[in-house]
């Protein structure tokens, strides 16, 4: 049976489809002693540090820290 979400309720969460050969490459990198000394445990989780990374390095992304230390300032 599939879950049925409340229309009225903005997510926090976007789908975003990978081709299949990155996802196993992901699933074989959680495999690593690597992955779990960064405590990734998910192919999500690999996925946001990946763009959340790459949006800091475009300047388009700032971490919840520069925003809040921004906010505070104002």
């Amino acid at each position: 049976m599939a879950k049925i979400y409340p229309s009225d309720k903005e997510s926090k969460h976007a789908t975003v489809r990978l081709p299949k050969e990155m996802k196993e490459a992901i699933e074989d990198y959680l495999k690593t002693e690597d992955a779990r000394r960064k405590g990734y445990l998910h192919v999500t989780d690999v996925v946001t540090a990946a763009v959340r990374d790459l949006l800091e390095e475009y300047g388009v992304y700032r971490p919840l820290e520069e925003r809040e230390e921004v906010a505070k300032d104002s």
